[in-house]
């Protein structure tokens, strides 16, 4: 136990002196926009204002963005409060974020691998190092992805706790022919899983992934006597959160239907999704030639070099998945979880994004994506 925790220090410290020369950088790009000119942020009287508006501040453009993330310029509020026009302490929270992400994988590879020494040190220092984080980390703007990254897997973490059940007490001595009485789950683990899972969402929309996760969580590794299914109260818990968050996306940010893209349509993204994978699935193994900016033109059909590849990965995936679901239920969970994370990146409704960008892609959009893919290979 002792252990483990050290391994988790080491890591942890390791990442800090990484990304330590980041914190010397400036406001660039979004950053200008979503801080420096925000005047929203100037106030905490603000503070109901900016859970009942667009994430870029109003006024900046007549554009309607469609993005509801209000703990992100929640975060940046806090961060002026404290900071005003300084970088480092914005980027220093950042940092900060993306430390607490990788201890919450490191718990969470520990509770579904107890008996391995090396999943959870493997997972979390892979998560921690990874190149495809830096315009995670080291973007003021692309907190968004680490955020809802670490409200994600602190209710996945406590879901798993739920799932497990304490033992009731013993029936008394001397009572005959009374059943003893079922194990318990305490609501609380409930109440504190569906909770995150709200803040996530509440952070980008990639927190969506936790519903399905979590439900992956529940069918593949349920504790030993327990059946594949989801409790009642769990259900209506998590749905009626996705509900709640969905009535206020769509009451103050709307749906943006005026496409920047004239290219984007359901069958060219769905088209285009299997070369972008990947692509992706490309720079999670080999994190070479980084960008900013990626530009990925809509194609009218997957079968191309890049499209090809995309579907032979997908079908390996999908083919590992239910090939180990029996044998090694962790690493089919892992390999599932990290299947439905790309659903958000599938583009069948395009984020305003320029319209040169064709089908959209960037690298912060994996933050969440490489945490099932750094427990699978650490499980693998």
């Amino acid at each position: 136990m002792k252990k483990s925790w050290f391994w988790l220090a080491g890591i942890l410290a390791l990442a800090a002196a990484v990304y330590a020369p980041s914190l010397r950088g400036e406001f660039v790009w979004d950053d200008r926009a979503l801080v420096l000119d925000d005047e929203q942020l100037r106030s905490f009287a603000n503070l109901p204002k900016l859970f009942a508006r667009d994430f870029f501040a109003p006024g900046q453009d007549d554009f309607k963005y469609g993005y509801y993330r209000p703990l992100i310029t929640f975060s940046y509020l806090l961060d002026w409060s404290l900071w005003r026009d300084r970088p480092l302490g914005y980027r220093l929270t950042n940092l900060l974020w993306h430390l607490l992400s990788v201890a919450l994988l490191f718990t969470l590879a520990r509770r579904l691998a107890p008996d391995s020494p090396v999943a959870a040190p493997l997972a979390a220092a892979v998560f921690a190092l990874h190149p495809i984080h830096a315009e995670s980390v080291a973007w003021i703007a692309g907190r968004t992805d680490v955020l809802c990254t670490a409200f994600a897997l602190g209710s996945l973490l406590a879901w798993h706790r739920y799932l497990q059940p304490v033992e009731a007490p013993p029936v008394p001595k001397g009572k005959k022919n009374v059943a003893p009485p079922a194990p318990v789950r305490h609501w609380r683990w409930l109440a504190l899983a569906v909770s995150l899972f709200f803040l996530s969402l509440l952070a980008k929309e990639m927190g969506v992934v936790v519903l399905p996760v979590a439900a992956l969580l529940a069918w593949l590794m349920p504790e030993p006597g327990q059946k594949k299914t989801w409790p009642v109260a769990a259900v209506v818990a998590f749905v009626g959160a996705a509900a709640v968050y969905l009535v206020l996306r769509f009451a103050v940010a709307g749906v943006t239907t005026e496409s920047p893209s004239p290219d984007h349509s359901l069958w060219r993204a769905l088209a285009t999704f299997p070369g972008a994978f990947a692509l992706y699935l490309g720079k999670l193994f080999y994190p070479g030639e980084l960008s900013s900016y990626w530009t990925h033109p809509y194609v009218d059909h997957p079968f191309r070099p890049t499209g090809v590849m995309g579907l032979i990965d997908l079908t390996f995936l999908l083919l590992l998945f239910w090939a180990t679901r029996r044998r090694d239920a962790r690493l089919s969970f892992a390999v599932a979880a990290f299947l439905v994370s790309f659903a958000p990146l599938a583009n069948l409704v395009r984020i305003s994004a320029p319209a040169d960008m064709g089908f959209v892609m960037a690298e912060r959009f994996l933050y969440l994506p490489s945490a099932f893919f750094c427990l699978a290979l650490a499980l693998a």
